[in-house]
């Protein structure tokens, strides 16, 4: 016999049953957010460089079409970015991750 599962059985009446949870504490969540914000502040740093700077954007697109990931991060890091910053790219596009303790943040961007 199938039951729901937020249902329990009984003979006389049914009613639905619902866990209890902890008490929220929003703590953790603000202060990801917070360190998210400063992801924010980074990814906009990259993006204004290279909308600034297109020859920065040339030697990246080269460095990544020879395979020389460690140029493209070199690159990416001159605009002054602060959080650990990643990469990979394929011949459609670039995939920038911008990582803390707490959060991440993907810039995904096209070049074809």
């Amino acid at each position: 016999m199938f039951y729901h599962p937020y249902y329990m059985t009984c003979p006389y009446q049914c009613f639905p049953y619902r866990p209890d949870y902890p008490t929220v504490d929003p703590k953790i969540f603000l202060n990801s957010a917070k360190e998210a914000n400063g992801l924010l502040s980074d990814g906009q740093l990259i993006l204004n460089k290279l909308l600034a700077t297109p020859e920065i954007a040339r030697k990246i697109m080269a460095a990544a079409q020879s395979a020389q990931k460690e140029t493209v991060i070199s690159l990416l890091r001159q605009t002054g970015v602060h959080n650990h910053l990643d990469t990979s790219f394929n011949p459609d596009g670039i995939r920038i991750i911008l990582s803390n303790s707490q959060c991440k943040l993907f810039l995904i961007l096209r070049w074809t």
